[in-house]
């Protein structure tokens, strides 16, 4: 099996399983619905909690190596981290490649340059555990929680024509 049938095969597993139901109830990611809780360890082996960032405006964005999008937004997310961590702000990226190394040669492609350095938390959720939670409908799919850890907004794709709303949208929350 190809490398890419396997990234296309997991991006159809983590599509399907975000649309299934937990527990007999379908999962929480509508807006104003509270974002579920994660508990992970960042590349760095940090521990990271989405509970213990109540308080703050946290931005989530799943994303992957292989996706056009993604490469667009990235210095994107970096600009918003800079240019808006002092007020309260975080962003979580969550990696969704099986293969851990796909990740970081594309995380070093990105760090090329001192203005586009990625300072924010990286996770690696290679099996979707986390994605699933979010009911994913495209990649990347991006998910602004506000201070009481409610979600505000959802993006699905990202297109550089849509900064400045991404960027009003967070200084609503902030």
């Amino acid at each position: 099996m190809t490398k890419k049938l396997k990234n296309i095969l997991f991006a159809a597993f983590v599509f399907a399983a975000a649309s299934l139901t937990m527990t007999g109830t379908i999962m929480a990611q509508s807006i104003g619905s509270q974002a579920p809780n994660f508990e992970a360890k960042d590349i760095e082996g940090n521990d990271i909690s989405l509970s213990k960032l109540k308080g703050s405006v946290v931005l989530i964005d799943f994303w992957a190596s292989w996706c056009a999008p993604c490469k667009q937004e990235m210095p994107f997310l970096t600009e918003l981290y800079q240019s808006y961590k002092d007020q309260g702000f975080e962003v979580i990226a969550i990696n969704l490649d099986t293969q851990e190394k796909n990740m970081t040669k594309f995380l070093k492609q990105m760090n090329t340059t001192p203005e586009f350095k990625i300072t924010f938390d990286v996770v690696h959720d290679p099996k979707g555990e986390i994605a699933s939670k979010y009911n994913l409908e495209g990649m990347p799919t991006t998910v602004l929680v506000d201070r009481k850890g409610k979600i505000r907004y959802r993006y699905t794709g990202f297109h550089p024509s849509k900064k400045e709303s991404y960027k009003a949208d967070l200084e609503t929350l902030l």
